[in-house]
């Protein structure tokens, strides 16, 4: 009688023990559903712009206790949109926390203490990024931002050609590494470099813009001439650009014309600074004194502090002493 007893509750035991799996199973089978519910909200609410409403169903599904770490990164890029880029920090801390090998979330920290001027801490996140996944072209982009902010031109270069080598299309890598040739004044490596990215990009009014100034700066302000008209024509609002034509034209001996272009930018860009010193040079040229104080003055009011004003004030009083 005994053996038998303790039989039927073994029976009982294994029914019981049926149930409750059976019961976990339709539980994780309904928390499953609930999570990728809220995922594909999330994500769908954020890809149309509506970031009230995904936030929402990012707070839920942190809330439920679900993780993914694709959530922590795109709830962090949220509030990075939102300017609470502290906030997106914390997130993708704990996500960090958690899935430690997920390189997005080092590389938007990456981004963020970049955007704060925090170069070092900026670059150790993107590095730590680039163990994890060497060959996103992105990554190693990033990095020579932040080698260009840390003035490291060397390594900025060869990071930005690693981009390229991984990403032959990424047409920013090109524009950058034609910026830090200038910098270091190697115009050929810049001329190539740009040009490369005119081929990927015909209407870059910016490449035909830095191409024009690679040109002006080997002295070919022909060929300088026709690379920023280009620029203007694809973007006729680019102050720069007509400062840029101005100076060009003043040194075609085309004064006339080089003052037409140069209160073009003014006339874009109230408050351009550059352009008023040059806009002065010009009408100095041509013995339009007067109106030429006049851009010094300009200069002194929206920068009282600045060396182009200070310059300008001391051709100024030139001026006058000789008039």
């Amino acid at each position: 009688m005994y053996d038998k007893k303790i039989n039927q509750n073994k029976s009982m035991v294994g029914f019981s023990e049926m149930k409750d799996k059976s019961k976990n199973k339709r539980n994780s089978k309904k928390n499953n559903l609930l999570r990728n519910k809220l995922i594909a909200q999330a994500f769908e609410n954020h890809s149309k712009g509506d970031l009230k409403t995904a936030e929402k169903y990012y707070k839920k599904f942190i809330s439920k206790g679900f993780n993914d770490p694709k959530v922590y990164s795109n709830y962090a890029i949220l509030c990075k949109e939102s300017l609470r880029e502290n906030e997106a920090l914390d997130l993708l801390i704990k996500s960090t926390d958690r899935y430690p090998d997920n390189p997005e979330s080092h590389a938007i920290i990456s981004d963020i203490l970049r955007s704060q001027g925090k170069l070092e801490e900026a670059q150790f996140s993107i590095e730590k990024a680039i163990n994890i996944k060497p060959d996103v072209a992105d990554y190693h982009f990033n990095l020579g931002l932040i080698f260009i902010g840390l003035r490291i031109l060397s390594k900025a270069i060869m990071s930005l050609q690693k981009a390229i080598l991984i990403n032959p299309n990424l047409i920013e890598a090109y524009l950058n590494l034609c910026s830090v040739h200038m910098d270091l004044s190697n115009f050929s490596e810049a001329e190539s470099s740009i040009k490369k990215a005119i081929k990927l990009d015909p209407n870059s009014s910016i490449a035909h813009f830095n191409l024009s100034r690679i040109y002006m700066e080997l002295g070919k302000d022909s060929e300088a001439e026709s690379s920023v008209k280009k620029a203007i024509s694809i973007q006729p609002s680019f102050p720069q650009a007509y400062n840029s034509l101005g100076i060009i034209l003043k040194n075609l001996d085309k004064p006339l014309e080089a003052e037409a272009s140069t209160r073009k930018a003014i006339e874009l860009k109230d408050d351009y600074v550059e352009a008023y010193y040059n806009l002065g040079n010009i009408l100095r040229f041509i013995g339009k004194k007067e109106e030429a104080i006049e851009c010094t003055k300009k200069i002194m009011k929206i920068r009282p502090w600045s060396i182009i004003g200070s310059f300008s004030l001391n051709q100024k009083f030139e001026i006058k002493s000789s008039s």
